[in-house]
């Protein structure tokens, strides 16, 4: 079984298999797993989101799950791996906020993803 997307979903999808005895291998684009919760969990207050993806992420090693990180999927490259299940996990995009004014190019707002690069 192939799990694309390394956040939350895909490490829950990936426990889940795994439990049920399928051979599973992750890719996630990224250098790390986590996805969005790791922004998340940089807002002040938010830790428990890094707690949780950091306890996914044990999980899906202690079950043995095959963890590619900057691992992008392309059609042909899922079709070479010849899995028998395939889980598109990708999750969300985020995003800026537009309708508040002044928002874009405002050196005071910074965005989570950018301010939590090194979490």
């Amino acid at each position: 079984m192939l799990i694309i997307g390394g956040g939350p979903g895909g490490m829950n999808a990936a426990i889940a298999a795994a439990r049920r005895g399928h051979d599973v291998t992750l890719w996630e684009k990224e250098d790390r797993l986590g996805g969005q919760f790791i922004a998340a969990g940089c807002t002040p207050g938010k830790g428990d989101y890094i707690t949780y993806v950091y306890s996914l992420d044990r999980t899906v090693r202690q079950l043995g799950v095959k963890v590619e990180l900057n691992k992008e999927a392309t059609a042909d490259d899922v079709r070479a791996f010849g899995a028998d299940k395939v889980i598109i996990a990708t999750g969300g995009v985020g995003r800026v906020p537009e309708e508040i004014p002044g928002i874009a190019g405002d050196a005071r707002v910074i965005m989570a993803r950018t301010s939590c690069a090194a979490a």
